[in-house]
């Protein structure tokens, strides 16, 4: 897969639209800049930062920019738009490009299912951790269903979801409607899904009637933010398919019902649904939870509590009582579970 973009065999296209990663490894801008396969003179700085950084580059021409020049656990932030994936790709190609006596061609090796798109992955990846990845499924058409279709669903109780709301977002000028979107979920949460009209989305950017896209299109997108992000970029990098991905996940959060069992989780998958999903099965995204060790806690002291403990001290003229009577405070407090990690940790 050379672009961001997968057919599947039942018609609908999924794709990757948009990509944000952090780098806090110490790198500097120039590095992020060759990481993508750009050079200096692609970027423009910015009048102003944001994100929380102050100073911020932007690739000419298209929505890809870098953030910088924040604070020191910041790092560098890398926000790629789906307008500009594709074309990131395209220079991010050039790491592989190699000359031969038959002109400039592509070291890829014998791999059958390379892909630029999960080599870029790998590569902000080892340096970063990324912060939000957009999987979107088009359906060009609306073979399946149109958004009018899914409030009717969701009115009719026939949509299962592990999502807790709904919104319908309806858009209308002079009557006419140009924009539709079906929300659910909550845009702060890791894991939300946005179904809307392409279409009517497309025609509003358009000014010349002659380029008008007559053609039905009905877009799922999923924003996965922070470790949903990673754990998707991980099943990406580790071998699953973009298409298995997407579909996979979406059906593990959502799904149509036909109302034929009093218990609604029983009820059976409306077979239009089951057409939508290809077969493919559902695929859960797992936050394993990581045992604490002293030596985290340790690393959570430094960085959280150590700033606030010295402003205390020097109020305090330097005297380390406070600190005596905190640890004899702390040692009254302990736990059960702090104590089993002492004794475990150091056999004491």
């Amino acid at each position: 897969m050379e672009g961001n973009t997968l057919d599947l065999s039942n018609g609908l296209k999924v794709s990757v639209d948009w990509l944000s990663f952090t780098i806090t490894n110490g790198f500097c801008v120039e590095d992020v800049i060759d990481l993508l396969g750009c050079s200096s003179d692609d970027f423009t700085p910015a009048a102003h930062g944001g994100q929380g950084y102050k100073s911020m580059l932007l690739y000419n021409g298209y929505n890809l920019r870098i953030y910088y020049d924040g604070n020191e656990d910041m790092g560098i932030h890398v926000s790629i738009s789906g307008s500009a994936i594709f074309e990131a790709l395209k220079v991010f190609k050039n790491h592989f490009k190699v000359d031969t006596p038959f002109g400039p061609a592509y070291d890829i090796g014998s791999d059958i299912n390379f892909s630029f798109l999960v080599e870029f992955l790998k590569a902000a990846r080892k340096i970063g951790h990324f912060t939000r990845v957009d999987l979107a499924i088009d359906d060009i058409g609306s073979k399946y269903f149109t958004t009018d279709d899914i409030v009717q669903l969701y009115e009719e109780d026939r949509i299962v979801s592990k999502f807790r709301c709904m919104e319908n977002l309806v858009k209308k000028q002079s009557r006419e409607k140009i924009g539709h979107t079906v929300n659910f979920g909550s845009r702060k949460s890791d894991m939300f899904l946005r179904i809307y009209d392409k279409q009517l989305e497309q025609n509003g950017k358009i000014s010349s009637p002659d380029e008008f896209i007559s053609t039905p299109w009905v877009r799922w997108e999923l924003e996965c933010k922070n470790s949903r992000a990673n754990q998707i970029v991980d099943l990406l990098i580790n071998g699953e398919l973009l298409g298995n991905v997407a579909v996979g996940v979406l059906s593990r959060y959502f799904r149509i019902i036909n109302l034929d069992n009093n218990n609604r989780t029983r009820c059976s998958t409306y077979m239009v649904w089951d057409a939508f999903l290809n077969g493919i099965s559902s695929l859960g995204l797992y936050i394993a939870e990581v045992p604490k060790t002293l030596a985290d806690k340790e690393n959570w002291i430094m960085k959280q509590v150590a700033p606030s403990l010295c402003a205390v001290i020097l109020s305090h003229g330097g005297d380390m009582q406070f600190i005596e009577d905190l640890l004899w405070e702390g040692r009254k407090r302990m736990n059960r579970q702090l104590r089993k990690l002492v004794s475990e940790e150091y056999s004491l």
